[in-house]
């Protein structure tokens, strides 16, 4: 059996034992995949680690060469800075870039980049 289905298995039985509730069941679980979501992005282990795919296939309307989706996205990502985006790139300790993306009246949190 898999690391996860372990997981899944010790949460269940706890939940059913009432040691444990279900939003902290919930945390585990999603601190588990954001583990494994590390594993892959950061230190290249896509054996063990886990990629994400799927959050967004819902958003999709059409089929297109990845050269035409990276021109739309250079373009769209122009027009936005031009309309008073401004992006700043800060390296912290943990040597991952993180972007500060902010304008048009509000700041956005920080959001990871990973290369």
């Amino acid at each position: 059996m898999d690391d996860f289905g372990r997981l899944q298995l010790k949460l269940l039985k706890q939940l059913d034992e009432g040691a444990i509730h279900r939003s902290e069941a919930q945390e585990q679980v999603e601190e588990f995949w954001m583990g494994a979501l590390r594993q892959a992005v950061i230190e290249g282990d896509i054996t063990s680690g886990s990629l994400m795919a799927g959050q967004s296939v819902g958003l999709v309307d059409r089929i297109m060469p990845v050269a035409d989706i990276l021109e739309e996205l250079v373009r769209d990502t122009e027009a936005e800075l031009q309309h008073g985006w401004t992006v700043t790139m800060a390296q912290p300790s943990d040597m991952s870039p993180t972007a500060m993306v902010s304008g048009r009246n509000s700041p956005i949190s920080p959001s990871r980049l990973w290369h």
